[in-house]
Parts: C-alpha cells; structure tokens; sequence
C-alpha cells in the first residue's frame, strides 16, 4: 500500500510520495490539483497554490473538481500550497500549509484535511495522469477515517461472501491503494476492521460500468449510532456520497399552528410516531427513517380518523430534518427543513423560524449595542422579510454578544417598523448551533416570545 504524504500545521516538509499503479502518456508541465475537505468543525475553505486561490469555499465533505494551477511551465514546480478558510467576520485563518511542494508536471493532486482544527492534518494523493477520456475503469481507495484502525477493503460482485476473499486494498490510515484497473461492471463496496469478518461499511449495489478514474476517500460518519463510515467518491469532478445502506435520515416535528390543538404526527409505511399530543410551539426528538420517499400522516390527537395532512416528500440518508406544521386559512401546511447543525469551531450558527400567525413581514435585527428605535433601513437585518411560516438558512455569525431585535413592517418598502419583541441580549458562542423560535407564549396566549433551541450536536 501506498502512504499519503501527511502533515500537521507547523511541519513544512512533506515526504516524497511514492508513484502511482499505471503508466501516464501525459508529460506536460501542466499539472491538477483538487481540494477534499473532511475537517468536522471547519468553516469552507480555500486552496491556494503559489498563493493564489485554486478552489474556493470547499464545505465539509466536498471534494471539488480538478483544476490547472497557473506554473512557470516549470517541471518540477516547487510552490507553497496554503488551505485557508475565514471567520463569518472575514478573518482568514489558515488551516494546513506546506512551505514547498514539488508538483511534478502530467500528475494529479488531491488535499485532503482532515481531523479538527485543533488538531488538522493534510494528506496529499498523486497518481500520474491518464489520457483523457480515460478508457477501463480505475479505482484508488483512501483512508481518512481518523477514528478507524486498519481497514480491509472489498469490492466484490453483490452478494458475495466474503469468507476466503482477498480484500481490494487492506489501509491504515493515511494509506492509499493506488489507482488500480477493475473489469467494469455492478459491484458492492464493503470494509471491515482489518482481520475481522465484521461488516462495519456496505455500500449495496454500485454500478461501476462507464469509463472512469475513481477515488474513493473513507472518512468517519459523524452520524449518531448510524454507520461507521461515509465515502467520498468521484470520478474526477464533483465528489457525491455513498453510504451504507443502514444509514437512515432522521426527522423530527415542530408545531407553529394555533388552530388545530394538540396534534399526532407520524411517518413511515407502518405510521411510526414521531409526535403525539403535540401542542403549539412544541419540538419532538428525532426519528429514524429509511432513505427515499417518506409518508407523513397528521391527525388530531388521539383521533387516527380525523386527517389533517397525508403528505409524501423525498429523504436523504445521513440528513436530519424538521417538519414545521403550520396553517394557511383553514388548511394545515407543512414545511420539511434540512436540519444543518454541524458544529463549526470559528462561527456560531443560527436561524430563525417566524411561528407567530400574523400579517406582514418581519425582520430580525443583531446589534451589539441596545437600539432605542428599530434599525432603519432594512439592510443589516439578520433576517430580512419573514413571513410566518418562514425559516430562515442556518448563517454564520462571529461569537459575542449580541442584542437581537424583532420588527414587524407593513410591506417590502415602505419604512413603519414596529417591536414585536423588545430587544435581547444574547450570549453566542464558537462551535453553538441554535435555532431562534419566534411564538406565542402558548396558542391561547398571544403574548410574542422568543424560544431559543439549542442544536449543538
């Protein structure tokens, strides 16, 4: 097996990488270079070479297309490489560098981050490159997975039994396969502890039958109790995510409606509960769900028969969600939100959701001094033109303190705006997740209060 060139923040010679499995007929000077992000608590980040930004705003588990660095047609071409990511304020910060690194021409790179970062590491794949378009079907098998052991790795035809198989590519971490040939073809992925007949990854059935150069990238699964594992895949573009097939989507319901009383949700083909007796403003806890089309049932509680809302909506493995209830006239409506809480160190992440029934728009103003009237202007508001119903995108805000300020305004306009609640000093904080409820009291108290839902994994 091949090692990963591997680096911690402050060591600034990398270890020659060995060569790649398979001839390249590309001897250029021109080299490729993508950027893979597996750093749990890492803003998006920045790959630069020769100081100069090659990908941007990398997010947790991308991993972007290759692209050609601007060289001086030089091979070998010796640059510093920086990842550098920045803080909701705009501070840079740097995250992984090498001071020089020999790029040597017709070779594709790929940096990996991973860890924390607190602890970062980066990790650097090269394989020669292949003419393109690259004809047979190559795969190179890498492991990042920072909580796993050695792992031996199968791909197999589906089905298989394992016992008396010789693993694709048997890893520790920071090893690689190498780019190796596989006959085309449906095929299955699965990985256990190296030794062990324990499956810990099953990817299900994978149709492997186009022309292509894969990298597969095993990280650690940040999911609760779920799988072990997540792969990074990509065949030289964009990367996507396979799973394992036991990875479930999880969902949970958040009551905004005053007109209905206390509700029943469920979901799933055997109408599994995931509230009841759920009165306004009220939260379950998560549910776990297979992926793919998923049935939502609400009824009065207690009272199977009286349906308010029989609704299917698509859902994806390893995603948490939020189906927000609420009404329009007369008719129970529903929102199913993605649920983004992954924590990150250098930002406090927020959102609002508007669950007060009321005409109008509002907006949501974070101030670091107490205002005496409403911001005017409408253009620093943190949440700008919500309706009810309306949930805002999970944002990035640098940690302090901060007076947070509701206002109801009677249109997109004109100026008029009012308190609906008077300011709040709150607390944030690097590495929080916190959904902002703005409600009632209770459905039959109207009195504007603003619920604070902690998501911090």
């Amino acid at each position: 097996m091949r090692y990963l060139s591997f680096l911690r923040i402050g060591v600034l010679v990398l270890a020659t990488l060995l060569a790649s499995c398979g001839a390249s007929d590309n001897e250029e000077t021109a080299y490729w270079v993508r950027a893979v992000n597996v750093v749990k608590d890492s803003p998006r980040q920045t790959l630069n070479v020769n100081q100069l930004p090659v990908r941007n705003l990398v997010d947790y588990l991308n991993a972007t297309p290759y692209a050609v660095p601007i060289s001086d047609g030089t091979s070998p071409n010796i640059v510093p490489v920086d990842i550098v990511a920045n803080t909701p304020n705009g501070t840079p910060i740097t995250v992984a560098g090498i001071q020089e690194y020999e790029f040597l021409g017709g070779h594709e790179y790929t940096f990996i981050t991973a860890g924390t970062l607190a602890d970062p590491r980066l990790y650097v794949t090269s394989n020669a490159r292949r003419k393109k378009p690259v004809v047979g079907g190559y795969l190179e098998v890498v492991h990042v997975a920072m909580n796993q052991g050695p792992l031996d790795v199968y791909l197999t035809e589906p089905g298989v039994d394992l016992t008396g198989v010789t693993p694709f590519a048997t890893l520790s971490l920071s090893e690689t396969s190498g780019s190796l040939q596989f006959t085309q073809g449906t095929y299955q992925l699965r990985v256990t502890a190296a030794g062990s007949s324990t499956v810990i990854f099953d990817s299900g059935d994978l149709n492997l039958t186009v022309d292509a150069e894969w990298q597969w990238i095993l990280v650690d699964s940040l999911a609760s109790g779920g799988p072990l594992l997540r792969v990074i895949a990509s065949a030289g573009g964009t990367g996507t995510l396979i799973d394992d097939l036991a990875m479930q989507a999880s969902v949970r319901a958040l009551s905004i409606d005053v007109t209905k009383g206390p509700i029943d949700v469920f979901a799933g083909v055997d109408n599994t509960p995931i509230a009841l007796a759920l009165d306004y403003a009220g939260l379950s806890t998560y549910t776990d769900f297979p992926r793919g089309d998923l049935d939502f049932l609400v009824t009065l509680a207690g009272d199977p028969s009286s349906i308010l809302l029989d609704i299917t909506d698509p859902v994806d493995a390893g995603t948490k969600y939020t189906s927000v209830l609420g009404t329009a006239g007369s008719i129970l409506t529903r929102v199913l939100v993605p649920d983004d809480t992954r924590s990150v160190a250098t930002s406090a992440k927020i959102r609002f959701v508007q669950g007060i029934n009321i005409p109008g728009y509002i907006n949501v103003y974070m101030t670091a001094e107490i205002p005496a009237v409403p911001p005017t202007g409408f253009t620093n508001a943190v949440v700008l033109s919500q309706v009810y119903g309306g949930i805002s995108l999970m944002g990035n805000k640098e940690p302090g303190e901060y007076y947070v300020s509701v206002v109801t305004r009677p249109n997109t306009e004109s100026g008029g705006e009012t308190f609906l609640l008077d300011p709040m000093l709150m607390q944030l904080n690097g590495g929080e997740v916190t959904t902002f409820l703005i409600s009632q009291v209770s459905a039959t108290d109207t009195t504007p209060t603003l619920r604070v839902i902690n998501e911090t994994p």
